[in-house]
């Protein structure tokens, strides 16, 4: 008799219930005590938004005002659909970590069309309800379950956009603090820079996010100072908006403005080590959620009332485009330490994606690193600041960074990824699969119209 076709034979190669809900077991527990271990480093659901929002919209909002007075009235359509396509790709993202429920379905149906003969009823194998089970735990093993090596450009891409996210946060310290102090102290662009990085020196010693989330707590009052203060002088000075300079309409404009607000909207590098850090991983969807709709009005306030007062004055930091006084003041200062408080949680996150040995070390020199690993992450994050201060310096261009950033390496971890990835490795109904595709679609046409532009700002030397 053919073993193939034979139901009794084929059962003891099958992991039985009990063999699969102990390996399940073992799994859930395992991750169960990992984060039980690190139950006082877990987050709750308002530091976990805090860190979306102050991720969002960090430094980059100074440039929010610049992209729509750039782009328009019409610039505001891009805004609501990234910030929807942001919204969405959080949680897609998220939900590839997680191991499909009906996986074993699919292992039934792929034994049949492999010849194995496979007989037993639907009921005996995947009739049982299970919960979802976590068997990936970063962007790059995503990506790498997707495509082989794909995670290595996924983690250079996360390193690429966290490092440009502490450049800007550098530059806006050193744009402000020359701002402040130029009538009574000249110091060079260089000095600055270079003192920034040393006074940050301390927070870079944290250990993990949740002690970074005071930090962001802050940061986020300073942003609702900032938008309030905005929000005064628009009111103010209702009587000479320009509402005529908002109104023009261009491709490259909006191309430009685009690429700045998905710069602006970027969360995909860090929002998995949030989700790993939160507390109740079953509200993160609901975090997320109340998260993008406050990054969103917080983007839509600082930047539409700017733009209607300062109209074709306006800078690309929009607080230099407050006139003088103390209100200019005050919230230069604010915006100073909320850079200041957010430049760590920029560094921590370009650690946690900076390269390791790919190769195996003798057994002895691995215990030595292992020994010493506090101080070698601290020295990687010294180093980290050191470059950004360089990068900083040469290219002095707040806007530009902005947009090559968001345009190219944004786009495709935040809109082309997630939902290809989420095609790749999900169970989705044909209207899930359209409205991932039309989200791909976007993204690639943002790529390749702001590849474009680069070169040809590149070559002319005009923005």
């Amino acid at each position: 008799m053919d073993r193939r076709n034979s139901k009794e034979d084929l059962i003891p190669l099958l992991p039985n219930d009990q063999d699969r809900d102990k390996n399940s077991n073992k799994l859930e527990e395992k991750d169960h005590n990992d984060r039980g271990n690190q139950h006082e480093e877990l987050s709750s659901n308002w530091q976990a938004g805090w860190n979306i929002i102050n991720g969002q919209q960090g430094a980059s909002l100074l440039g929010a005002p610049f992209a729509v007075g750039v782009g328009g009235f019409w610039s505001l359509i891009p805004l609501t659909l990234i910030a929807l396509i942001g919204n969405y790709s959080s949680k897609i993202l998220i939900q590839c970590l997680f191991e499909d429920e009906q996986e074993d379905e699919r292992e039934e149906q792929d034994g049949k069309q492999n010849g194995g003969g496979l007989q037993l009823d639907r009921e005996e194998i995947c009739g049982r309800v299970r919960r979802p089970r976590k068997v990936r735990h970063s962007y790059m093993e995503v990506a790498n379950d997707c495509f082989r090596g794909c995670g290595i450009f996924v983690r250079l891409a996360v390193l690429l956009s966290a490092f440009s996210v502490a450049t800007l946060h550098l530059q806006t310290m050193g744009a402000i603090i020359i701002d402040m102090t130029d009538e009574f102290l000249a110091l060079s662009r260089e000095a600055v820079l270079l003192m920034c990085v040393v006074v940050s020196l301390g927070f870079v010693l944290s250990s993990n996010l949740t002690q970074l989330s005071f930090l962001s707590l802050l940061a986020l009052i300073c942003l609702i100072l900032l938008t309030v203060g905005i929000d005064i002088v628009s009111a103010i000075n209702y009587n000479d908006w320009y509402v005529e300079f908002l109104t023009k309409f261009s491709i490259y404009k909006i191309v430009y403005a685009t690429s700045i607000i998905v710069f602006n909207f970027s969360a995909q590098f860090f929002i998995i080590d949030v989700h790993n850090s939160i507390a109740d991983q079953t509200s993160f969807d609901s975090v997320v959620n109340v998260s993008s709709i406050l990054a969103f009005f917080l983007f839509f306030a600082v930047s539409l009332p700017a733009c209607l007062s300062f109209g074709p004055t306006i800078q690309e930091f929009v607080i230099l485009s407050i006139p003088p006084g103390i209100f200019r003041t005050i919230t230069c200062t604010a915006f100073l330490l909320k850079s200041y408080f957010s430049f760590p949680l920029a560094i921590f996150i370009c650690e946690l994606y900076f390269p390791r040995c790919p190769f195996p070390l003798p057994e002895s020199f691995s215990h030595f690193l292992d020994e010493f690993s506090n101080i070698f992450t601290c020295l990687r994050r010294v180093m980290l600041m050191l470059i950004s201060c360089v990068v900083a310096i040469c290219i002095p261009s707040y806007a530009f960074i902005l947009y090559a950033i968001g345009g190219t390496i944004m786009a495709f971890t935040e809109i082309i990824f997630p939902p290809l990835f989420h095609i790749l490795l999900k169970k989705l109904t044909v209207t899930q699969k359209i409205a991932d595709i039309l989200i791909i679609v976007y993204g690639v046409g943002i790529a390749i119209s702001t590849i474009i532009f680069v070169i040809q700002i590149i070559i002319t030397g005009k923005q």
